[in-house]
């Protein structure tokens, strides 16, 4: 069984495979042990994270040392994707939906959304192992883990294709090839490659610590469960090869779109214990009154109120005229998404939804202390910081007003003087 055959159709002894599979805290791999861990840290601890909203170093050996794999490794100073396992486990924590980040005090803190986790909790081993599969195949953003997507999609499949590809039936030997191993840390990327082992997809084994360098990959194998899911997922996504656009990479526009329980169809008749899917909190309509920061810099910012029912275009226009600018540009709102990534919003006029005209404020997943980008001008780009500060009970229908303002706003448009010109 070759992979170029595998990603089209499941096999009669692939679907037996699936069938057969046990899922509990140990099997297929350590995911599920591993994670749970990860959860009652973050539970008992809500830690701050870093500027770029990661871990932070003081955490990161405690908490290998408590997987049931821990990785050695050798270097000085570990940074959080030294730690592939735990990198991935953390990646999967923000884009399940199951944490927060809160940012109302000094620093960001990330914290477990309880509602959701209680959902959580009250699923079986199939319907968490199914959920964390889905939420790392379909949702996972990487810039959540200061990786960069492409047009809005994860590529976990792209790196699951070109992994297998690359692996033999007998096995990769990894350890001593500088190229591999550098190319490895790339594509899949070692935080993927350790998800995938801790899904059951591979096998890893480790090769022992050198001065200097961190985790160490002696040889990697594909298993069964590996090549069977991978053949479902993949053409769950990108469709039938024999038809066009009917996978479900054609049919949103950003991966934070995808409903939770998009693969239940897929697996459910193999893995008939997923009955039911997390509840995720923090997705509700909110009508009542926003009041915005709405920042050029530290010393210049204008003070909004908007009600949750007004259109993201009406955000846009009112602080266009806070700061006195002209309506001729193009505009995009970019915001973090209900799964730690980044969303956004664009003109009416771009080419790309969802578009500002149809999304509510309401609509938008902020918490107090959230930030959106509002880019205004893509050639001037003038980049505008809007925090939400607070939110008010709505009383009849408010019209969205300047409530206050610091600091004179800069021209719209550089003026030239004379001298300049003669120069």
């Amino acid at each position: 069984m070759s992979p170029q055959h595998d990603q089209f159709q499941l096999s009669s002894a692939q679907a037996e495979v699936l069938r057969n599979t046990l899922i509990d805290q140990q099997h297929p791999g350590s995911l599920l042990q591993d994670f749970a861990m990860l959860l009652t840290f973050i539970h008992e601890n809500a830690p701050q994270l870093t500027g770029t909203l990661l871990l932070p170093l003081k955490v990161l050996e405690p908490l290998n040392a408590r997987l049931a794999h821990p990785i050695q490794h050798g270097l000085r100073r570990p940074q959080q994707k030294s730690f592939p396992h735990l990198n991935g486990l953390f990646w999967l924590v923000r884009t399940s939906g199951l944490t927060r980040v809160d940012k109302t005090g000094k620093k960001p803190r990330l914290q477990l959304d309880e509602p959701t986790y209680h959902s959580w909790q009250a699923l079986n081993p199939t319907e968490q192992y199914c959920t964390l599969l889905e939420s790392w195949t379909l949702r996972a953003q990487s810039e959540i883990i200061g990786e960069r997507d492409a047009f809005g999609f994860n590529r976990v499949v792209e790196m699951w294709d070109s992994l297998y590809h690359r692996v033999p039936a007998g096995g990769l030997s990894v350890a001593g090839n500088a190229d591999l191993e550098q190319s490895l840390g790339h594509f899949p990327g070692y935080h993927n490659l350790a998800l995938m082992a801790l899904f059951g997809l591979v096998t890893v084994q480790s090769a022992p610590p050198l001065p200097g360098m961190g985790w160490r990959i002696a040889k990697i194998q594909r298993t069964l469960l590996g090549e069977a899911l991978h053949v479902l997922v993949r053409r769950f996504i990108f469709g039938d090869p024999q038809q066009t656009r009917d996978g479900l990479w054609f049919r949103y526009s950003v991966s934070s779109e995808i409903p939770i329980g998009a693969l239940q169809p897929v697996l459910q008749p193999y893995w008939p214990a997923w009955q039911n899917n997390l509840r995720i909190s923090g997705t509700e309509f909110c009508g009542d009154l926003h009041i915005f920061k709405v920042a050029l810099t530290k010393d210049i910012w204008r003070r909004i109120a908007i009600a949750g029912t007004d259109l993201l275009d009406e955000l846009s226009d009112i602080i266009l005229r806070a700061y006195g600018f002209d309506f001729d540009h193009l505009y995009r709102f970019t915001y973090m998404n209900r799964f730690g990534g980044e969303s956004y919003a664009n003109h009416p006029y771009l080419e790309e939804a969802p578009f500002t005209s149809e999304v509510r404020i309401g609509d938008l997943p902020l918490e107090v202390g959230s930030e959106m980008s509002y880019l205004y001008d893509f050639g001037d780009h003038w980049d505008f910081t809007v925090t939400l500060e607070r939110i008010e009970p709505r009383q009849g229908t408010p019209q969205a007003q300047i409530i206050a303002t610091q600091g004179d706003a800069p021209e719209q448009y550089y003026v030239w003087s004379d001298e300049e010109e003669e120069a």
